[in-house]
């Protein structure tokens, strides 16, 4: 039964904010992942995730700020209603997504600045997958904005439908009673 509220609530969400709340899962996934691999002369070799080594700081920002994301859809997606934006969705899906953006070219110049201390170090599949997938998010925020500013364009330059009541025609408007006769004799004719 819970399966089913919650796969009613996520073919709800559009599209767009399915690839965003994706993109922003994915990321927190990928932030396991490793993001640098070493091998030095003397030692084991190991690899660094984004919660490790030299980029952590950055890699905690990119992880908290993703999963903030994740939480504001959890929350449409469960019907709680606990977090409340006073603002437009989509302009903190956007700015989050650079954000993102930011914080991983960040990270990968840490990572890379750090690598240069081995004689053997690259970059994993880790980033490379945040990247790609905070790329798909960040256009399909902005893909979501456009298509709210065309819906609100469209709307302002519909006609009115014929079966909404004009608000001269209602009989419980009460004006003052000035212009009562002024309104009766118009519904008349």
């Amino acid at each position: 039964m819970k399966y089913a509220f919650l796969n009613r609530n996520f073919k709800k969400l559009s599209f767009e904010e399915r690839l965003v709340f994706g993109a922003h899962l994915a990321t927190v996934i990928f932030c396991f992942f490793p993001w640098i691999s070493v091998e030095p002369l003397y030692e084991d070799p190991y690899w660094n995730s984004a919660m490790s080594g030299s980029g952590a700081l950055i890699g905690a920002f990119i992880f908290l700020l993703s999963l903030g994301v994740v939480l504001v859809f959890m929350d449409k997606i469960l019907e709680a209603k606990r977090i409340n934006i006073s603002f437009n969705e989509n302009h903190l899906f956007f700015a989050a997504g650079i954000e993102q953006l930011i914080f991983l070219v960040l990270a990968w110049s840490v990572l890379i600045a750090s690598a240069r201390e081995f004689e053997n170090a690259e970059l994993r599949f880790g980033i490379f997958l945040c990247f790609l997938v905070q790329i798909v998010g960040l256009v399909a925020a902005y893909l979501q904005n456009q298509n709210l500013h065309k819906k609100k364009t469209r709307d302002f330059f519909q006609h009115p439908d014929k079966n909404t009541p004009s608000p001269i025609n209602k009989k419980e408007e009460n004006m003052g009673g000035l212009f009562e006769n002024a309104l009766d004799k118009d519904n008349k004719k």
